[in-house]
């Protein structure tokens, strides 16, 4: 009960009183609630903007404006969000296919985990304006409504 307290307060202050465009609303805080719903263990958080990391998931660090990774660094764990905004709305479909890749990626190393692979299975990729989430944990459904409904209040999907 309190994480939705939490989360509907946050919402109340991100939008405040104006209608401001989804690319108005920092994905930093968006991460920020992200790990109040999913708190993995031994949790790090990457930022896309950083050529190793974009070179690590396959992005093009110019195509990325803003975008986070946050992961469980345990070994017995796959999960993992990754949200990231566009540079420019051309560059959406190139981080969809290297997040999608990731995905493919994951399904594999992961395979031969039955509760992981699970979770892989159940995960939420979505696009949303210039926006792409991908979720992999127990959270997903959480996290993605957080997500939606974000961009919901703005006006945009």
């Amino acid at each position: 009960m309190k994480k939705i307290c939490f989360i509907l307060l946050a919402l109340g202050m991100l939008t405040g009183c104006g209608k401001p465009e989804a690319k108005d609303i920092p994905l930093s805080d968006i991460t920020e609630q992200i790990k109040v719903i999913a708190d993995f263990e031994n949790a790090a958080t990457a930022d896309l903007t950083d050529r190793k990391t974009a070179a690590q998931y396959g992005i093009d660090p110019t195509a990325i404006k803003e975008g986070y990774v946050y992961f469980s660094q345990s070994e017995d764990k796959a999960d993992e969000v990754i949200i990231a905004r566009a540079s420019e709305q051309s560059d959406v479909e190139s981080i969809e296919k290297a997040i999608s890749n990731e995905l493919n990626a994951r399904t594999e190393a992961w395979k031969d985990n039955e509760n992981e692979a699970e979770k892989i299975k159940n995960h939420i990729m979505r696009t949303i304006d210039d926006c792409v989430l991908l979720v992999i944990g127990d959270e997903a459904e959480a996290i993605d409504q957080v997500f939606c409904q974000l961009n919901e209040r703005n006006n945009i999907g």
